[in-house]
């Protein structure tokens, strides 16, 4: 094969458990859509993250091509490709929820005692850390006046056990 006849990769990376992406990741990809679209001369790799901030740091490296992720991670994404100066990221579109943070939560074990955010003083939180439950949580937390606590970085999956197991005492969540 000759090098313009070459088959060119684009690599997508996408969310397939998160409400908001799943029409730009699951859907599109299950159905085979940009594929027939593109055609032979393009290979369409899809590679699926749990959250945003995975996808954003492949595209910063430049590992990933095109990334379906939620507001919150696309907006760190695109400052991020600003800040080293190559603005590779381009916003295509975007959707809008409730401007309080809908689907957006902070969750807690029914017996633990904690009502509001201002309990969670001292306390370690898992969050995704750059998803849409991380910075809904961080800015909650910081509008509460609270400004000692500890995130731990972990995915949704493993947030959920660690708030079960009690080693984290709530979960900045995402739908």
């Amino acid at each position: 094969m000759s090098s313009a006849s070459a088959q060119v990769t684009v690599v997508i990376g996408y969310q397939s458990k998160t409400i908001n992406t799943v029409t730009a990741g699951t859907l599109l990809r299950s159905q085979g859509y940009l594929e027939k679209r593109l055609g032979a001369r393009y290979r369409v790799v899809w590679q699926d993250y749990s959250t945003g901030a995975p996808i954003t740091a492949q595209m910063v490296a430049g590992k990933i091509d095109i990334g379906s992720m939620g507001d919150y991670p696309m907006l760190i994404n695109g400052s991020r490709n600003q800040q080293f100066g190559d603005g590779r990221t381009k916003l295509i579109s975007a959707t809008g929820y409730n401007l309080r943070g809908a689907l957006n939560m902070v969750v807690v074990s029914p017996g633990s005692g904690v009502r509001t955010l201002a309990d969670l003083a001292g306390k370690k939180i898992s969050a995704s850390v750059g998803s849409a439950g991380h910075g809904t949580t961080v800015h909650a937390l910081d509008r509460a006046g609270i400004r000692d606590y500890r995130i731990q970085n972990q995915v949704p999956a493993v947030g959920a056990s660690a708030l079960q197991s009690g080693s984290v005492d709530a979960l900045g969540q995402f739908s």
